[in-house]
This record gives structure tokens, sequence and C-alpha cells, in this order.
């Protein structure tokens, strides 16, 4: 299998660039970018303990189509997770096989950035979360050109919140991988998933108990439509 070029690749297709980005984005980790044939790509991330791989092949009518993920932890295969937030959890902490549970932890930030160089729709949020979280230590990184991050953290828990770059050069809320947040040890992105009103909520509540939400499915496919700025700031779409 050859490995391509980079994920900026002019010949790389869409799909496949969207997935990259927001791999990287929920494990901090750069996927490794393949391709055994001109139409047959392949995402690869791996650590010690786990590696999940997506192929992405073309369907009977010539368009390219993601196949289901391939997940194996500690050389055993198991099933693939069902959205990024759950990478995130199997990445870096996954269930040991006689079920222990282990306690979950936010992305790693990216290397830190001033605020005053991030775009100003992320300055913005970030002096909306100084505001709403006084107490917490807020901070902004940045991540090799494909992710801004807001990170805050506090003896309650972690929150990151995920910014992707449009095909016109604008940064957005990405509109699958949009925010994590953990909270006495559990993730609970998927409660939160459609608001950072809700995570922010997360964070300040003395419950830890988490509402069972449906999440995205892997599938590679083109992102949602565009929010409006308000939706920006409060509610963010998942991929069904």
């Amino acid at each position: 299998m050859n490995a391509s070029s980079t994920s900026s690749s002019p010949s790389l297709p869409r799909l496949v660039r969207i997935d990259y980005a927001r791999l990287f984005a929920a494990t901090g980790d750069r996927p490794i970018l393949s391709n055994a044939a001109p139409r047959h790509w392949r995402l690869t991330l791996a650590n010690e303990r786990v590696s999940l791989t997506l192929d992405y092949l073309p369907n009977g009518k010539g368009a390219l189509t993601p196949r289901k993920g391939q997940l194996v932890v500690d050389g055993k295969r198991r099933p693939s997770p069902e959205n990024f937030y759950a990478v995130t959890r199997e990445y870096h902490h996954p269930v040991d096989n006689d079920g222990t549970f282990l306690r979950d932890a936010a992305t790693p930030m990216p290397a830190s950035r001033d605020v005053d160089q991030a775009p100003p729709n992320v300055r913005q949020q970030y002096h909306n979360l100084v505001q709403q979280l006084p107490g917490r230590e807020i901070t902004v990184g940045f991540r090799d050109g494909d992710a801004w991050v807001i990170g805050v953290s506090s003896h309650r828990g972690d929150m990151r919140l995920f910014y992707t770059r449009t095909r016109y050069g604008n940064w957005i809320v990405d509109p699958v991988y949009a925010l994590q947040v953990v909270v006495g040890g559990q993730d609970l992105s998927a409660t939160a998933a459609k608001s950072i009103t809700k995570a922010i909520r997360l964070l300040k509540s003395r419950s830890t108990a988490p509402v069972p939400a449906a999440g995205s499915t892997i599938t590679g496919a083109a992102p949602a439509a565009t929010t409006t700025s308000t939706q920006v700031r409060d509610t963010v779409v998942m991929r069904n």
C-alpha cells in the first residue's frame, strides 16, 4: 500500500480530507493516509493498544463511498465506533476485555496560541466562555492548520470546542465533531452534542449521570450545511 503525499494534496477527495481532519481533532494524533489504488483510500490511526482503519472505495455508480471502520484493540477485533466521540473514548481509553471501566479524559490540547491570533468567531466564543465559566482555565490552541481548539479545564471536568476550515477559508464549529465534554471521568459529549449551552450546564452540574443520546455514524459523508452565527454560538449539527 502506497502512502499518499499530504492531507492537503489537491488529488485527495474532499470526503477523505474531511474525515482526516476530524479524526485528527478527535484524537490529537494524525492519521496515516494511504491508497492501494487510484480510488481506494485508507485512513489509519494506531497507538500501543488500538488500531482504527477507515476505507473509502467507489460504489456501483463510481462515487467514492466510506466503508465501515475496523477497530482492533489488543490484537482483537471489536465493533466499529458509532461516532467520533466513541473514537476518542476507544482510542485513548479502551475498555479492557474484562469490562473494566477506565476513566475518560479530554483530548490533549494542541500548542497554545494567543487568543488575539485566533479568527474573530473563535475569539468571540473564547470571551463568551470566560464570562460564562469564571474561575476555569480557558485556553486557545492551534493544530497544524487543521483546527482551532478552545479548551476549558477545571476540577469538575474539561471541554474542547473544535473549529474546522471550510473550502472557502472560513473557520466554523466543526459540524460533526464540534465539542467534547468530560465530567467526573465520564465523556458526556453525546449528551451535549447539539448545544454548547448544554456542555456548559454539564460542567456546572453536580450530577455526572449521562443522558443517552444518539451519535453520528462515522461514514465520511459531507458535513451539514453551514450554520448561522447564532447556531454556531449554541447549536452544533451532528451528521446522522
